[in-house]
Order: C-alpha cells, then sequence, then structure tokens
C-alpha cells in the first residue's frame, strides 16, 4: 500500500511539471501563483581572543582552574591560591568570538565540550566549555553578536612544566 501512495504523488507532481493543460470547456478555472526569495547575508564568525588560563605554580595536588563565560575565575584543589599570581599580558580570559548574521536570523553554535593542551607529550584536558552570547551591533543588514567561550583546566599533581597549547573548532549554522 505504501508504495501506491508514493507512485500516486510523483505522478501527481509530474503532471504539476507538464505546463499548461487545456481544460474541458465550460468548468474550468485559473489562479495564479507567486515566488519570492530573501538573500541574506551569510553567517560568519572570527575568533577575537582565545580562552587563557594564564600562568600559574606547578601543583603538589591535582585541582582546577575555572574560568566562566563572563571572565570570572576559580580554583580548586592543588591550584587553590594561584590567583593571586601575577599575569603576564593577556592573562586569564575566557574566549571571544564575533558572529554576524542576518538581522533576526536563528542561528546554532555547535562546538566541542572538552578539549586537550599540549606542551611536548604533556597534556591537559579543558572540560566544560561553555558560552554566552549577546548582541553587539546591529544595522539593517546584519546583526554582530559577541560570544564568550569559558571552560575548566583540568590540572595533574605535578603537572608537567611548560606552555600548553590547543585548538577546539566551533560550527555556526543558520536555523
Amino acid at each position: 500500500m505504501r508504495t501506491i501512495k508514493q507512485i500516486t504523488a510523483v505522478v501527481a507532481v509530474a503532471l504539476l511539471s507538464v505546463g499548461t493543460a487545456n481544460a474541458a470547456s465550460g468548468n474550468s478555472t485559473q489562479a495564479t501563483g507567486s515566488a519570492k526569495v530573501a538573500v541574506i547575508i551569510p553567517v560568519s564568525m572570527t575568533n577575537v581572543s582565545a580562552l587563557s588560563f594564564g600562568q600559574f605554580a606547578q601543583p603538589s595536588a591535582a585541582g582546577t582552574m575555572t574560568i566562566s563565560a563572563a571572565g570570572a575565575v576559580s580554583t580548586t584543589g592543588g591550584v587553590t591560591g594561584n590567583e593571586a599570581i601575577v599575569q603576564t599580558s593577556g592573562g586569564r580570559t575566557a574566549a571571544k568570538f564575533t558572529v554576524t548574521a542576518a538581522p533576526g536570523a536563528g542561528f546554532t553554535v555547535f562546538g566541542p565540550i572538552t578539549t586537550t593542551l599540549s606542551s611536548g607529550s604533556n597534556t591537559m584536558t579543558v572540560t566544560n566549555l561553555t558560552g554566552s552570547l549577546a548582541v553587539s551591533s546591529s544595522t539593517t543588514n546584519s546583526t554582530t553578536y559577541t560570544l564568550m567561550i569559558g571552560g575548566r583546566l583540568n590540572v595533574a599533581a605535578n603537572q608537567a612544566i611548560g606552555t600548553y597549547n590547543g585548538t577546539y573548532t566551533l560550527t555556526t549554522v543558520y536555523q
């Protein structure tokens, strides 16, 4: 039964696409349809600044350092107390992205919730990557948003000294 319905639908579509049909005289009508489209700017995203956990002293016990999307810093375990260490340029900051989209258009940002930072063969994991989004400017053709990303750095006891780097990819699509 299902196959017959599918074939019937295909035949009906084929009849519609044939063109103007000659109707029997005396019982016919016509209607005019319309079509429209709006071309909008493509959604775009740019990384303005990195998620930076700054610098901290090698802990003797495991702990975490969390930077919220708003930039608030908190620590646990062996990393506690490192908030007072003077930071070099950049310091501790949430990541910042700009997203530009058509005014009123819905979009979704997809990304991982974890990433790994490496220094040689040594690693640390960033978990709980989270974000906040706010309008920063708007014109008749586009709206620009600021997207802030925070996360939790998981630090091992006696974490190897070094400069750790990593990446993560965000994808933005219109809904």
